[in-house]
């Protein structure tokens, strides 16, 4: 249940945030809550000074999601009332701030930074010698210019209509967040799908849909040309769909399954005992299944989030057990999905790993959509950097569900293990868009009842032969 107390927490600070002005650093008021520090918690609270005249002070401790270092490190601490400030430095292990002032009751503060601006106001009380936390997060919106010689096209971003191409040839769309997004510009029978990296003002798309021959469009000064790439990930028929599962092809070998040194303290109990396991020769898939491809067998899409090449998610392991089945029939094939073990195994990189602590990296959002970089929303597959073995989102975006019972772990070496014989919840990995960093580690361990559908859970395929 670790990870459905982490989506409820996420799904209510998302909506908080829609009541925010439009200020380009937000405080999430709804976050505040104390750190318990007793016996039972077992959470130590460093001391906490005092203010010059002797009075005594609380801590809080901001989290901020989507910002830098070096952005934090530019943060002013403003109060508006007579607290006084303490002590404001930046985290050392986490993006964020730690800040001392006068404990009272109805503070209010905010913070600066020389470019983005002043954030929301909030208004806190603030106990003697007490912890707190708070969340924020940047909240950069930007414009993109959609160019074409198709007025009239439509244009499509993350599967939202945002207008039609005008007489000028052209559309801005504001409010998009310096993010990658997925372009759809269509006209007639015609239509052009990219995914885009907007990371800064004038971004401008081009594409001609009617003429084959790029003419000379004028860009606003300073605006950046994205000219459209073919999309490798958009089959055009039910048949290709079913038949790109691109499988990757992954060595048996034995590894040390569970706590490795590199989790440190972020690992949990049930990751423990450490155990050797011996997996066997197998494939897998290179990327989460996706709509597309679950609709291609199923004839519906039961995501939350939509778009064909977004991770399939809202499905239970009753409802894969089903996809795998009539996908079975359909191709002649074997598909299953991975064992816990060949999961981790994967995840790790194979008899190719390097030892990171999540998969393909020591630095999460190289490889990850987590809640730092999400906006809280799934995005298509294979955006990110690929693990050792050329397998992409096996940490973030989706949680994928396995084939085995939850259970307790043995210290004793396994060959190709199946887990438990019989339990009540299944085996989910990798985190989610939703998840912090240490939920999305290569060891961690989450689980779920077979029937739940959730925003967040999904599934890669396995097969003995390609």
């Amino acid at each position: 249940m670790k990870h459905l107390l982490t989506l409820l927490i996420a799904v209510f600070i998302s909506f908080a945030a829609v009541a925010q002005s439009e200020k380009s650093i937000v405080i999430e008021q709804s976050s505040f809550r104390a750190v318990q520090s007793d016996a039972l918690t077992g959470v130590n609270i460093d001391p906490i000074g005092e203010d010059s005249s002797r009075r005594p002070c609380a801590r809080i401790k901001v989290r901020i999601n989507r910002m830098t270092k070096e952005d934090i490190n530019a943060i002013e601490v403003r109060i508006a009332t007579n607290n006084e400030l303490r002590k404001c430095k930046t985290a050392e292990y986490d993006n964020g701030l730690i800040i001392e002032m006068t404990a009272k009751p109805n503070s209010r503060f905010y913070v600066y930074h020389p470019r983005l601006g002043c954030s929301n106001e909030v208004n806190v009380n603030l106990e003697s010698n007490k912890e707190y936390r708070i969340d924020a997060y940047l909240n950069q919106l930007l414009s993109i210019t959609v160019m074409s010689d198709a007025v009239g096209a439509d244009v499509y971003i993350d599967d939202m209509y945002r207008g039609q191409i005008g007489a000028n040839s052209t559309l801005v769309v504001h409010g998009i967040s310096a993010n990658k997004h997925f372009l759809v510009l269509q006209y007639a029978d015609k239509k052009i799908e990219q995914d885009i990296n907007v990371n800064s003002e004038n971004f401008v798309f081009v594409s001609n849909l009617k003429s084959s021959q790029q003419q000379p469009i004028q860009l606003p000064d300073g605006g950046r040309m994205y000219a459209p790439q073919p999309n490798k990930h958009t089959p055009n028929t039910t048949s290709d769909i079913i038949g790109d599962f691109d499988m990757v092809y992954v060595e048996g070998g034995t590894f040390t399954m569970g706590a490795t040194s590199e989790q440190g303290s972020d690992a949990y109990s049930d990751e423990r005992p450490t155990h050797s396991v011996t997996v066997s020769d197998f494939y897998i898939g290179k990327y989460e299944v996706t709509q597309a491809q679950w609709r291609a067998v199923m004839g519906s899409n039961p995501s939350y989030f939509t778009g064909d090449n977004l991770p399939v998610e809202q499905v239970s392991w009753d409802d894969i057990q089903e996809f795998i089945t009539k996908l079975n029939t359909m191709t002649g094939k074997t598909f299953r999905l991975p064992t816990e073990a060949e999961w981790e195994y994967a995840a790790r990189g194979g008899d190719k790993s390097k030892g990171y602590k999540y998969s393909g990296s020591n630095t999460l959002d190289n490889v990850a959509w987590y809640t730092n970089n999400s906006s809280s929303k799934t995005h298509p597959v294979g955006q990110k950097q690929p693990n050792e073995l050329g397998l992409y989102d096996m940490s973030g975006n989706v949680w994928e569900w396995c084939q085995d019972w939850y259970g307790s772990y043995s210290s004793s070496s396994q060959t190709n293990p199946t887990g438990p014989s019989s339990g009540s919840r299944r085996v989910l990995r990798g985190g989610s868009c939703y998840n912090f960093a240490r939920d999305c580690r290569v060891s961690y361990r989450g689980s779920g009842d077979p029937d739940d559908r959730y925003n967040l859970n999904g599934f890669r395929l396995v097969c003995r032969s390609k």
